[in-house]
């Protein structure tokens, strides 16, 4: 096996990579850990139902502590912290951060936008007639409506 440091090279190529070198290693590593966690940790996709959203769900893991470990050692090696769904366009995104519960979350192609969008729909829906009282009232003062 040879060292990692400064006379390690780097390969643009698989197919160059020397076996013990560090592409190498990072060829073989996704490899071993695909095995481990699909055939040793039979860590898999689960279809649920969800209760509290009153809907189905998805979940990554499997019915024992090993399959707990191997989907914890996969989250800390590639530095997710899991998957959401996106409450935007609805595909699954690796979050920056820990997701919290019960809250929307929002990939980057959607982002901010999507989340303002949200927030004005939801307060239309709480607060039906809200434009239409500030108007009148607005112009009970004399005040010109704009829009």
């Amino acid at each position: 096996m040879s060292p990692i440091g400064p006379t390690s090279r780097v390969t643009n190529s698989p197919d160059d990579a020397d076996e013990g070198s560090v592409e190498w290693q990072r060829i073989l590593l996704p490899h071993v850990v695909d095995y481990l966690f699909t055939e040793v940790g039979h860590v898999g996709l689960e279809i649920h139902w969800d209760w509290d959203t009153n809907n189905l769900g998805l979940k990554l893991g499997g019915r024992h502590l090993f399959a707990a470990l191997m989907t914890e050692l996969v989250f800390a090696m590639t530095g997710t912290a899991g998957f959401v769904k996106c409450a935007g366009c609805g595909a699954p995104f690796a979050p920056k951060r820990q997701p919290t519960p019960g809250m929307r979350h929002y990939c980057v192609k959607c982002g901010r936008a999507a989340a303002n969008r949200a927030a004005q729909a939801r307060f239309r829906a709480n607060h039906k007639g809200y434009f239409s009282r500030r108007n009148r009232k607005a112009e009970s003062k004399g005040v010109r409506r704009v829009a």
